[in-house]
């Protein structure tokens, strides 16, 4: 708890400001975005051991997540809300930084440094750490990366990491609350206050803050909020009296922003409280003899899905220009304009067909993807590829065998999974549209019957390293599929494609559709 007896931030017209800060064992961290699901705290329970336990707000009941001996504190949830990290004296004394699975499971120690490491903070993106140490004499935030690598200081003289929602800025605790860069550089000052904590929407601060009583000269530690960047307060827990109690620290937003929980000490006990930013809708939990340092859980929203669906297979039929002014009309039932004589669209490439260009007929052409184990799989075969002219991508002529390059390209591809903004370990869920190109490398045949043979056989993930995660549970819709040629100079896919593919001259050549012989 927060010394009354200590250095305070003070608020009060009739009371110089008292302008030192005691670092000691509290909670601060940022409020990400999402549901607001279950509060981590550090409970002391009747066997006098201190561990991370879960509860939900207004629900009697707690659930035990950690039972090492050794005290536990300071729990701090991923943006996601599936990964804990906390403080731990379990290995040997000193505290030092420990990460779990929001069950309590996956139990993981990151750093073993001979001083405490202590007051972790993640980034949203899941991939950091920023947490307080002396491992250099100093005290001071340090960074380092979710496994515990890389470890870098970030400022001296600093307590109680906070990062922003954004991921830009990392609020602190030095003197009052500090604002700095992830870099270390551009500190500036947020007002006065202690153990900061960001709002979901990263545009305001809940801390702590000390009142002098000027009936007796203690100190009252409050709860306030107010804009970044300002010296504007508003206050939540309010003044107490000199008969006690005196301690409200530790506070944290609740990740739909509209609540903030806070560690409260009545007499003799710590218990945490929540309420609206307006102070209504109070709720307390106290179900163990100790309640304090208070964490709440982001729950990022599901989203409607199968079961399954694959494989998805598409066969491929040439594609022509659109009828956009009509001199005919197509026979009945199906009487709608049409145009004569049709256009294929590609400049570049055709098919053999006697009636057309007096080859035979030899084209076949689909493709693939069947979903694998944290990959998907993607086969494209296309047969009698010959070329419609001479030019620099057909150097044989009319209906050469075509040896250049096609690109498979859904029209649009819509893909809602959870690998958003935060990403974290899980990640958070959304849609959004993109286009995945595939290259088709085409070969010629012996036979001088049939064209060239174009087919690939690969996986996303070879194509665009990253592009498929397991346990992401991705939608991945598809318009339709799309084969283009490589332009009349065939340069159009070669080196960087994808994700850079095609330099203007490209025309379409195949869509998916089906023939009626």
């Amino acid at each position: 708890m927060r010394s009354m007896r200590g250095c305070a931030q003070v608020l009060g017209a009739a009371v110089a400001a008292l302008a030192c800060t005691l670092a000691f064992a509290g909670a601060a961290y940022g409020a990400f975005p999402g549901q607001n699901g279950k509060i981590a705290f550090a409970g002391t329970g009747a066997d006098g051991n201190q561990d991370i336990y879960l509860a939900t707000p207004g629900v009697p009941g707690v659930q035990r997540l950690t039972t090492d001996p050794a005290a536990d504190s300071l729990p701090a949830f991923s943006a996601d809300g599936t990964m804990i990290a906390y403080a731990s004296r379990r290995g040997g004394g000193n505290e030092d930084v420990y990460v779990m699975r929001s069950d309590g499971s996956g139990d993981a120690r990151l750093t073993a440094y001979t001083g405490p490491d202590t007051q972790p903070a993640w980034s949203p993106d899941g991939t950091k750490i920023a947490f307080q140490s002396n491992r250099d004499g100093v005290l001071g935030i340090y960074v380092m990366a979710s496994d515990g690598s890389n470890v870098t200081k970030l400022v001296d003289d600093g307590a109680f990491p906070a990062w922003s929602p954004d991921g830009t800025r990392i609020a602190f605790d030095r003197a009052g609350i500090r604002l700095v860069n992830t870099d270390g550089t551009g500190e500036t000052s947020s007002g006065h206050g202690f153990q900061p904590d960001w709002s979901p929407d990263g545009g305001k601060l809940a801390f702590g803050y000390g009142v002098v009583l000027e009936d007796c000269g203690l100190v009252d530690d409050g709860i306030y909020w107010g804009p970044v960047g300002t010296m504007g307060v508003n206050s939540l827990a309010g003044v107490d009296t000199c008969a006690g109690p005196l301690e409200d620290v530790e506070p944290v937003w609740s990740p739909d922003g509209a609540r903030i929980a806070w560690t409260h000490y009545p007499t003799g006990s710590a218990v945490i409280e929540t309420q609206d930013l307006d102070g209504g809708a109070a709720a307390t939990i106290d179900d163990l003899p100790s309640n304090a340092a208070p964490d709440w859980q982001p729950v990022q929203p599901g989203y409607a899905r199968p079961k399954g669906a694959t494989p998805f297979r598409a066969s491929l039929v040439p594609a022509y220009i659109a009828c956009t002014a009509a001199n005919t009309t197509h026979g009945s039932p199906l009487a709608f304009g049409s145009c004569k004589p049709p256009t294929a669209r590609s400049v570049l490439l055709t098919t053999g067909t006697p009636d057309a260009n007096g080859a035979e007929v030899g084209m076949v052409g689909s493709a693939s993807f069947n979903v694998m184990p944290g990959d998907v799989a993607v086969s494209v075969r296309v047969s009698d590829v010959r070329c419609r002219a001479a030019n620099p991508a057909c150097p044989g002529g009319p209906l050469s065998d075509y040896t250049g390059r096609l690109l498979l390209l859904p029209l649009t591809t819509r893909i809602t999974d959870r690998s958003n903004t935060p990403p974290g370990p899980q990640g958070a869920p959304g849609t959004g549209d993109t286009q995945i190109a595939i290259p088709v490398d085409c070969g010629a045949t012996a036979s001088t019957a049939v064209g060239s043979t174009c087919a690939v056989t690969t996986t996303l993930d070879t194509l665009i390293p990253g592009t498929v995660v397991a346990g992401r549970r991705a939608i991945w819709e598809f318009g339709q599929l799309n084969v283009r040629d490589a332009g009349p100079n065939g340069t159009g896919y070669g080196a960087g494609c994808p994700p850079t593919c095609g330099d203007g001259d490209e025309t379409l050549f195949l869509r998916e559709g089906v023939f009626v012989p």
